[in-house]
């Protein structure tokens, strides 16, 4: 043993062996519930009411006390001298420190156990303790003395002699075990569920289940059980055992139960309904999919598809998946299928359910040419040109002029040629409608052009190729404007000098 404190400071090469001991003394507490365990801190006798010096080191151990109670502190120390002879123990942080021996009755160089403190052997060290966890805290208080074992027991009348190991637990009666399902001589395929029941006057710690004696499984949380996948076995006979720990390592071993596995299952699944809601849906939106199903021995897992393509997997009823349509190819049925499986891998699919999926966006649609505002002279050819774009295609661009159509274009670039002759001159509305596959409709905005006389300054207000009252009239109606068809003189106002210019010209036709 090396020593634990030594002068102001812990060795490292102490620590492996000090926390060793400590380690065992754990396990020792929590596999003997009547026997020890840890604490929670109310003091037998009196202690420092102040948290020691930590000159000579200190070490820290949690520990798990299962049952409260009030326990006896035992430690087995080893004084290099009369005068050095002692430690200070705590159960936990901000409770009274212990001074442990501190007695020169402790002989130097051989181990000895000790329960008391201050040099009194009568004040022994009691410590009463709550259910949960706690954390002792071993603090040096003379240089190299050595502490290699604590114990707290709940039997007082016990003086450890050695390690220690006469203190022990005085349960050996194993625990009580047996395997409830499945009985004897039944026959199983599939998933099984093995479950078992165990019982032990210290406590059960585990309960493990053994497959022809093979671990296969550990359960440590009553109701015991295991799910045995048989189609990993060879068929023919197995034997299930259980065999039970309890909290102070007694085993105890189940009746084996001995059981056929015969996974030669050839019945398969029934899809007894698949649905999807809604059967029509927008790019984008979510159909959600049901299917119920069930089986001889047991539905493993149902499929989705949507043709040939698996799209998700349920292990667990009910059967549900909800698809996603982004990306989905629109205008047409999609065929849905769900798929159930066994655990001996038969399977059924079910009928085709259609799911439509449609287009839910318009296309969009805009006049790139020409420019709002602009104008040109009657006459002049006007190129109209539209951009037009979709989220699927679109199947055709459609141009208007005041309202009108004029021409339909289904290939890029969208374009029409506005023939101008003849019309009247003056302002007029552009417009262009795109449509996509689902017969989606958007109109672009409008755009005014207007048409300018190439007459303009003979007194042709409407641009006819007549001058005659009809033009008179036109140039009244818009006097003191800037009406360019009548402004002949383009000083921005209709007025005085452009009457004289329409009734100038002797050559009046009607």
């Amino acid at each position: 043993m090396k020593t634990l404190f030594k002068h102001r400071s812990i060795k490292i090469q102490t620590l492996p062996l000090f926390v060793l001991s400590l380690v065992l003394m754990g396990g020792l507490l929590s596999y003997a519930p009547a026997r020890y365990n840890p604490f929670t801190g109310t003091a037998s006798a009196a202690c420092l009411a102040t948290a020691p010096p930590t000159t000579y080191g200190q070490v820290k151990q949690t520990i798990n006390v299962v049952t409260a109670g009030t326990y006896r502190v035992w430690s087995r120390i080893k004084a290099p001298n009369t005068t050095a002879n002692s430690y200070y123990f705590q159960t936990d942080a901000g409770a009274c420190a212990y001074n442990v021996g501190d007695s020169t009755a402790i002989p130097a160089g051989a181990w000895t156990w000790v329960n008391y403190q201050d040099a009194t052997t009568t004040s022994t060290i009691n410590v009463t303790l709550t259910a949960g966890a706690h954390t002792l805290i071993y603090t040096g208080k003379e240089a190299d003395v050595q502490l290699d074992r604590v114990l707290l027991l709940v039997d007082t009348s016990c003086v450890p002699t050695g390690t220690g190991d006469n203190c022990a637990s005085t349960d050996i009666t194993a625990p009580s075990v047996s395997i409830g399902s499945p009985t004897a001589g039944t026959t199983v395929t599939g998933s099984v569920t093995i479950s078992a029941t165990a019982t032990d006057a210290s406590g059960v710690a585990k309960v493990e289940f053994l497959i022809d004696n093979v671990v296969v499984a550990t359960d440590t949380t009553s109701a015991y059980s295991y799910i045995w996948n048989t189609t990993t076995a060879t068929n023919g006979t197995h034997t299930l055992t259980a065999r039970a720990t309890d909290t102070v390592g007694n085993a105890g071993t189940s009746t084996a139960v001995s059981v056929t596995v015969s996974n030669t299952d050839t019945t398969p699944p029934t899809i007894s309904a698949f649905t999807a809601s809604p059967t029509s849906v927008a790019t984008g939106g979510t159909v959600a999919l049901a299917a119920t199903a069930t089986d001889n021995v047991g539905v493993t897992k149902v499929e989705f598809y949507s043709g040939t393509a698996l799209m998700g997997t349920d292990t667990t009823s009910p059967y549900t998946y909800n698809w996603v349509t982004t990306g989905a190819s629109t205008l047409g049925a999609h065929a849905l299928t769900a798929k159930a499986y066994d655990a001996a891998g038969n399977s059924t699919s079910s009928p085709n359910v259609g799911v439509t999926v449609t287009d839910g966006t318009a296309p969009t649609v805009s006049i790139s040419a020409p420019a709002n505002g602009s104008s040109t002279a009657v006459g002049t050819a006007v190129n109209i040109t539209a951009n037009a774009a979709d989220n699927v295609a679109v199947t055709k661009v459609e141009f208007y002029v005041d309202g009108a159509l004029k021409s339909t274009d289904t290939a890029t670039p969208y374009a029409y040629s506005w023939a101008t002759t003849g019309l009247v001159a003056g302002a007029h509305s552009l417009t262009a409608k795109a449509y996509d596959a689902a017969n989606l409709v958007t109109t672009s905005g409008a755009v005014s052009v207007t048409l300018t006389s190439t007459t303009v300054g003979n007194g042709d207000v409407n641009g006819d190729g007549r001058v005659n009252a009809i033009d008179l009239s036109s140039l009244i109606s818009h006097d003191g404007q800037n009406y360019a068809p009548a402004d002949f003189n383009h000083d921005g106002t209709v007025g005085a000098a452009d009457m004289a210019i329409l009734i100038s010209p002797l050559n009046w036709t009607w």
